[in-house]
């Protein structure tokens, strides 16, 4: 595509912001004032990034309404940290868009990596709370992500959080460093909200100690590993994290659903617990079966403030959706099933 192309005779590309294995991402200004996903009428010169498939991710119809119809399941979820999509459509050419809110900032593994490999917790607690928020929301929509991973969440300049390329993980190929074992194993059968548990264990573990849950030579190899082995303690790579902390991560991936934390609600308050335990001069309740109201409040004034310069570098927008195998650069007991009405959104 051209820059100063019209898109769906709305949405004129004004520059590309990045390029990946699935897609291409344009800064976009709007031209007419109809959108037809959400039905807001935008004033003439509202920018977005526009999300453009490549040709190859949707070589027939049915894979094209597959892709659209899946990645409006965003738009079902009722909760801030979702990214909408704001308007769809298909090319002339065929080929798939989705436009989107325009972000600044950048991903969780963009902000892991200029921390050296690993976030401190004081930095990652309140990003996990408001991200396991996000994944209660999605369960009681009784929906599955799939896919979480430290390159899917965006942090904004703004203090803001926002989980990208939701949907898409149902129509293409999942990162194997955080594929549950079911998930790997292509079981569609067994995969549920515990999938997404076991994901967000191993983003915690990457996150955390800036190595992969599993290490293996190629893509191929590393889902062959996921699917079959238990994942090593987090203490394992490395000792310093504090033991409570390792404990909530390990559980979470326990390789049979039935050992892992239930629900993201279970494993919340889990992690709020070991928090508090781990950083004893934090403010607010300790070790209360109900955490205070203001435990977010608490957790964000121990947050790093956002960068003292804006990042306006190609790539570090919202809707850059590859990130290959995920593979990082640097290197008990059993619950209750779980019930829908045990997860609810904050």
């Amino acid at each position: 595509m051209r820059i100063g192309n019209v898109i769906g005779g709305k949405w004129r590309l004004d520059a590309l912001l990045g390029r990946g294995m699935t897609s291409d991402v344009y800064l976009v200004t709007q031209v007419t004032q109809v959108t037809q996903v959400t039905q807001v009428t935008h004033r003439n010169g509202h920018r977005a990034a526009l999300k453009l498939f490549h040709a190859s991710r949707c070589p027939d119809a049915e894979t094209c309404t597959r892709l659209v119809q899946e990645a409006r399941i965003a738009n079902t979820i009722r909760h801030r940290s979702v990214l909408r999509i704001d308007d769809d459509g298909v090319t002339e050419d065929g080929r798939v868009y989705l436009v989107l809110e325009l972000l600044e900032g950048e991903t969780l593994e963009a902000r892991r990596v200029r921390y050296g490999g690993r976030l401190p917790l004081t930095e990652l607690s309140p990003i996990v709370e408001e991200l396991t928020s996000a994944m209660a929301a999605i369960h009681a929509a009784d929906v599955v992500h799939r896919d979480f991973k430290p390159h899917d969440v965006f942090l904004t300049d703004s203090g803001q959080l926002r989980l990208l390329d939701f949907g898409t993980s149902r129509v293409f190929a999942c990162a194997p460093a955080f594929m549950s074992p079911e998930v790997a194993a292509e079981t569609m059968v067994a995969i549920d909200r515990r999938s997404d548990i076991w994901s967000l264990g191993a983003l915690l573990f990457t996150v955390l100690s800036g190595h992969a849950v599993h290490e293996a030579d190629d893509d191929a190899a590393l889902r062959w590993t996921a699917a079959t082995r238990q994942a090593r303690p987090l203490a394992w790579v490395d000792e310093s994290i504090d033991d409570r902390i390792a404990g909530v991560v390990d559980r979470a991936l326990a390789f049979d659903k039935r050992d892992r934390w239930q629900t993201v609600s279970e494993m919340r308050l889990a992690f709020r617990r070991a928090v508090y335990a781990a950083m004893p001069d934090m403010p607010g309740a300790r070790g209360d079966d109900e955490v205070t109201a203001d435990f977010k409040a608490s957790l964000r004034t121990f947050a790093l403030p956002p960068p003292s310069r804006p990042r306006k570098v190609e790539g570090q927008r919202a809707g850059l959706a590859d990130a290959g195998s995920g593979i990082p650069g640097t290197p008990d007991g059993i619950s209750r099933p779980p019930r829908a009405s045990d997860e609810k959104a904050d």
